[in-house]
């Protein structure tokens, strides 16, 4: 996309790391049958939660997002409409595929957020795009075809 890191500010709707239920599980399978006899600290990490962005995460990112004076806003999957966009933008879309039906996939739109335009522009979440662990192969082959006609 021709970004280099000085011209992008990233926030995540979970600031901190955040087990998911895989990851739990391999914990469970893996280290806590040896923890015990190894003197082992137990896992700390919080589950990933059901709610990723509350009011009060809102809040944090609409004051990061001031703060960077971004123009562009990046949303990376379902997550991050879902819980951020549509709680403070003037525009809702159910999800991606909601998005990509209106706007196409790849498409920057305008927006107004705390009384400020901005472009946005959904793309599908890195481990989609990346084809890695749980993924859907519609949206890397979606994403795929997209990088090919930017690099046209």
């Amino acid at each position: 996309m021709d970004f280099t890191r000085n011209d992008a500010w990233l926030c995540d709707l979970l600031p901190e790391t955040r087990l998911n239920d895989n990851q739990a599980e391999a914990i469970k399978r893996e280290y806590e049958p040896i923890r015990e006899r190894y003197g082992l600290n137990p896992v700390t990490i919080p589950e990933v939660p059901t709610k990723f962005c509350d009011e009060n995460r809102c809040k944090e990112i609409l004051a990061e997002l001031e703060e960077s004076k971004a123009e562009l806003l990046i949303l990376l999957g379902d997550y991050p409409i879902k819980q951020f966009f549509n709680s403070v933008a003037d525009k809702k879309y159910t999800d991606l595929q909601a998005y990509v039906d209106k706007v196409g996939y790849g498409t920057k739109s305008k927006a107004i957020i705390n009384g400020k335009e901005i472009e946005v522009l959904p793309l599908a979440h890195p481990r989609q795009i990346g084809g890695l662990g749980n993924h859907s192969g519609k949206w890397y082959q979606t994403h795929s075809d997209w990088v090919k006609q930017i690099k046209k």
